[in-house]
């Protein structure tokens, strides 16, 4: 059996950063936080333009979370968790909506799972 080059004791190396979700907590591997834009542009009689609106959207926040063990459970679509962005002054609530159950055999591999979430002020799920 091959050696892991990783070993997984539960305890997350320094500097890691760690988020909860439905009161599961998961190490965050990769993360990204993506504002999104919208804008409105004016044009002159002439069809010039004179001037653009920008507006911030919601953000949409992805990250590979790593699994403390194979009883981890993945997050459901739905869960709901507070992460703060870059240039925000407080957590901005997310819900999990997509979650693929992606599956790898590798002996001795760490157990990951990618995430994708919206942010929002009201959720409410089927």
């Amino acid at each position: 059996m091959a050696v892991p080059n990783q070993i997984l004791d539960g305890t997350p190396a320094y500097g890691t950063t760690t988020i909860t979700i439905n009161a599961v907590t998961y190490i965050v591997n990769k993360k990204t936080i993506t504002p999104n834009w919208s804008s409105t542009e004016d044009f002159t009689a002439a069809g010039l333009p004179n001037r653009k609106h920008w507006t911030k959207g919601r953000y949409t926040w992805q990250a590979e979370l790593q699994l403390a063990s194979g009883s981890t459970a993945f997050p459901a679509p739905g869960a709901t968790f507070t992460d703060t962005p870059p240039n925000e002054t407080s957590a901005v609530t997310f819900a999990v909506t997509v979650v693929p159950q992606e599956e790898d055999n590798t002996p001795g591999g760490i157990r990951v799972v990618n995430v994708t979430a919206e942010s929002g002020s009201s959720f409410t799920t089927a």
